[in-house]
């Protein structure tokens, strides 16, 4: 499964973000997102690529997916509290 923005796909889900993503010392805004994605789907299709990664790794184990949206409201008071930056509610949905 590709994450795609309009034009183009920009991440291969559980794997591989893509370079335009990255977050940097210019990055200003950032857009969380927290998933939970078939760990055999994730081993299958990292295996066929080959490409190992650190995401692949995590989600290539089982986690509890009633966690995705506490890791994402963790992960946003994280950013709050030592980068200085502000919570924005947005999109909150399943797919």
């Amino acid at each position: 499964m590709c994450i795609c923005d309009p034009q183009k796909p920009i991440a291969i889900a559980g794997i591989m973000g893509g370079g335009p993503t990255e977050v940097s010392e210019a990055t200003k805004n950032i857009l969380l997102e927290s998933a939970h994605f078939d760990p055999l789907s994730v081993r299958r299709t990292a295996k066929r690529l080959p490409l190992a990664t650190d995401a692949s790794y995590r989600f290539e184990r089982y986690a509890d997916p009633a966690l995705v949206p506490v890791a994402a409201e963790r992960a946003a008071q994280l950013i709050a509290e030592l980068a200085g930056g502000a919570a924005v509610p947005g999109l909150d949905r399943c797919l």
